[in-house]
């Protein structure tokens, strides 16, 4: 019990991330009960408002709880704060609290920098979307010798779509968006240099809407593809050249989306 002691009090604690500095990786802590009580729409808030997150890297788990959320605020039947809800939604709920408990055993490595590198970085950044969310994800890839190379998740970052349905190229450049968004706080609050910006879409009609520029799409299209020399919150931020397609299933961000 002594040894276990102080293997706990090696372990440095933030707003439920913890941190080994022994083996340098971080784990999160859950401290999610589970419960016989009635799921209700204020249960559901309680457990997700512990959860946090702020590097996304439990986002394909915590995209679970946003679509349950979702689907009862948006349904017709107007549940009360503290009304019982549905047996079927009840036993969903359980399912992914089990599937986020599971996640403090899940490790992740501090550091972004490998041991073995033989250079700079580049900045690799994911993003898909899906009929019920669009989000992107960041990668440092280092080169590790002839040929090889190792990376490393940065962050990731989600959004549910909108209530209203919207066609599928539209969350994908929604999706790219984020993308675009993402190298701005990342450079901002890492040391790190970074060689290039690679943004990989899974979706060729978002990448020639991207090289192409704003002019001649319809005002949805252009706000968000827009002028990259003007840095709004709504429209691209990149290179077009950086603009790259990856096939979906070699898209890791299809697990932040679905």
């Amino acid at each position: 019990m002594k040894s276990r002691g102080r293997k706990e009090e090696m372990k440095e604690r933030v707003l439920g991330i913890q941190w080994e500095p022994g083996s340098d990786v971080l784990e999160f802590e859950m401290k999610l009960t589970r419960t016989s009580d009635a799921l209700t729409k204020r249960s559901m808030l309680s457990v997700i408002m512990r959860v946090f997150d702020p590097l996304g890297l439990l986002t394909p788990v915590t995209m679970n709880y946003k679509k349950m959320v979702r689907r009862v605020w948006a349904s017709e039947r107007k549940w009360q704060w503290d009304e019982e809800l549905p047996s079927e939604m009840q036993l969903e709920w359980r399912n992914t609290m089990e599937d986020m408990c599971r996640m403090e055993k899940v490790k992740f490595p501090r550091s972004i920098t490998p041991e073995t590198t033989v250079g700079d970085p580049i900045l690799v950044i994911f993003s898909d979307a899906s009929i019920e969310a669009y989000g992107a994800v960041a990668y440092a890839r280092w080169p590790a010798g002839k040929d090889q190379f190792q990376a490393q998740i940065i962050a990731a970052k989600s959004r549910m779509a909108p209530i209203k349905t919207i066609d599928i190229v539209r969350l994908e450049l929604c999706g790219a968006v984020l993308s675009a968004r993402l190298p701005t706080t990342i450079m901002k609050e890492s040391r790190l240099q970074f060689t290039k910006v690679v943004h990989l879409v899974d979706s060729e009609i978002v990448k020639a809407m991207i090289q192409k520029g704003s002019y001649g799409f319809n005002t949805f299209a252009a706000n968000r593809v827009g002028n990259p020399t003007h840095n709004t919150e709504k429209r691209m931020v990149l290179d077009t050249r950086q603009a790259k397609y990856q096939c979906s299933r070699c898209n890791n961000t299809r697990l932040c989306t679905r």
